[in-house]
């Protein structure tokens, strides 16, 4: 049988889901993730293994952008099409 949590779970969840607890944390202040990457950039030797490794996620990452926005161009143009189809219909009444 399926579980179905009751309300008051659900927002528990939700305030503990927008706190601003940090998973993983550093223990040094300001080491930010553009400065580790930035310094990962300079060691040649890792540099080119690390963008292999990751070549097929961001191809994948990429299409689905593009995917993403075509889907938010044809709703857009969906709902804007509609709403002059039902304007004209409505003004011809």
């Amino acid at each position: 049988e399926e579980y179905i949590p009751e309300n008051d779970e659900v927002e528990e969840d939700a305030k503990r889901s927008n706190s601003d607890t940090r998973m993983n944390a550093s223990e040094k202040e300001g080491v930010s993730t553009a400065s580790v990457l930035e310094e990962l950039k300079n060691d040649g030797g890792f540099m080119p293994i690390f963008e292999e490794y990751i070549k097929y996620e961001q191809m994948i990452t990429d299409y689905a952008w593009k995917m993403h926005l075509l889907q938010h161009e044809m709703t857009t143009l969906t709902h804007r099409t509609m709403n002059k189809q039902t304007s004209t219909i409505l003004n011809d009444e």
